[in-house]
């Protein structure tokens, strides 16, 4: 299995190639997988982007409630 990229150096690489670097250089120079960068750079979101919607709680909701049950406690 491979090991997840952090997303610091997604976004690092993405700027690399806005600002004129190439996706292939900036891949390396970074350590992202190219296909990754490549991705992300054409709009594909990230995992926890993508599994939102098939949660039953949104995050604020998730995390409302966890407040909630905190002050209940």
């Amino acid at each position: 299995m491979p090991i997840p990229t952090p997303e610091s150096a997604i976004q690092r690489a993405i700027l690399a190639v806005q600002a004129g670097e190439s996706e292939r250089v900036a891949s390396k120079r970074l350590k992202v997988p190219r296909a990754t960068l490549r991705d992300r750079i054409r709009g594909r979101p990230t995992r926890t982007e993508s599994k939102e919607s098939a949660r039953t709680l949104s995050s604020a909701q998730e995390e409302y409630l966890e407040t909630w049950a905190i002050r209940q406690a």
